[in-house]
This record gives structure tokens, C-alpha cells and sequence, in this order.
């Protein structure tokens, strides 16, 4: 087993997951009210996949300043979703309270169970947490600070990441692409 290869114990015929490859995060852009918004960051390339996406919203801030941050996980019933809800009229709304609370706002996707079976869901959040923490300074992020916050699969999937802290998923394992 190579250091990126990593099975979940405890379930029959656990597949041989491979840790997906993601790269920094490059396009920051400040806007007027001094918030740096990141739009469609690669968390997670995996092959035969799409690309598992992370949008993160940091709220202005001194420059050495890092502040907590919420990472949300969309719901859908596994099949469906984005990482910003836009159907959803309360997202929005919390999406600005956080900000206003000076806390970072990052939404992230996954795969949907018609695209790859579980456990992949759970590792693609996994991936996901990890590259929010992984460039937490770079992103102004503190990374110790982190929640975990979700609506209906999206809840499931942030239990179980907060569940399995300790499930060698390989979450904390890095390998970066390009």
C-alpha cells in the first residue's frame, strides 16, 4: 500500500481508494466590500470524475488576521445539489450572517451516489475539509477553527466526516497535482 492508498475498514469488500490530487488555491478576487471570494477551487481531481469544487468566501480582515471558518455540504439526497444552493431561500441568508459574524464561508461538492458508490461521498468531503484546512493560512483561514455544516445529505455526510476523525481515510495525506 502506497502512502496515498488507504482502505475503510469494517466494510465488506472495502475498495482500494486512491487520494485524489488537488492543487492551490489561484483565484482569489477582492471585492468592493473587502470580502476575497474563491469560485470553483479544485479540492480533488480524480480520474474519470469531475472535478470536486470548493468556493470559498473570506471576510475582510487584517492582513495577518486568520478567522474561523464554516464549511457547508450541500444536501440532495445524494443524487442531486450544488454547492451553492441556489434554490434554497435561507442559504443566502446564513451565508451572510456567517460573514457578518466574521467567520469564512466555504461550500464544497461530491460525488453523487449515480457516479461513484459509497464511501466515495464521504471521501470526497474528507478531501474537501482537507484542502479547506491544508491552505487554511494561505486563505486567511484559522484551520483549527473549523465547523462543519450541512442540510439533509449534506448533514449526514458532515456527521459522518466528524464521526470518522480518526478513520484512516486520508484525509490529512497530501499530494498535490500539477
Amino acid at each position: 500500500m502506497t502512502d496515498t492508498d488507504f482502505t475503510l475498514s469494517g466494510l465488506r469488500e472495502a475498495p482500494a481508494v486512491t487520494l485524489p490530487t488537488y492543487f492551490p488555491p489561484t483565484h482569489g478576487v477582492r471585492g468592493q466590500d473587502g470580502r476575497v471570494t474563491y469560485r470553483g477551487e479544485t479540492a480533488a481531481l480524480i480520474e474519470g470524475y469531475r472535478n470536486l469544487l470548493v468556493d470559498i468566501i473570506v471576510p475582510p480582515r487584517d492582513t495577518s488576521e486568520r478567522v474561523p471558518v464554516v464549511v457547508f455540504i450541500h444536501g440532495g439526497a445524494f443524487i442531486m445539489g450544488a454547492s451553492e444552493e441556489v434554490w434554497s431561500p435561507w442559504f443566502h441568508i446564513m451565508q451572510e450572517k456567517i460573514l457578518a459574524a466574521r467567520f469564512a464561508f466555504a461550500s464544497l461538492t461530491y460525488r453523487f451516489s449515480s457516479e461513484a458508490p459509497f464511501p466515495a461521498q464521504l471521501v470526497d468531503a474528507k478531501a474537501g475539509l482537507r484542502y479547506v484546512r491544508h491552505f487554511g493560512a494561505d486563505l486567511g483561514l484559522d484551520s483549527d477553527r473549523v465547523a462543519l455544516w450541512g442540510g439533509s445529505a449534506g448533514a449526514h455526510l458532515a456527521l459522518l466526516v466528524a464521526l470518522t476523525p480518526g478513520r484512516d481515510l486520508g484525509e490529512d495525506r497530501v499530494r498535490r497535482g500539477g
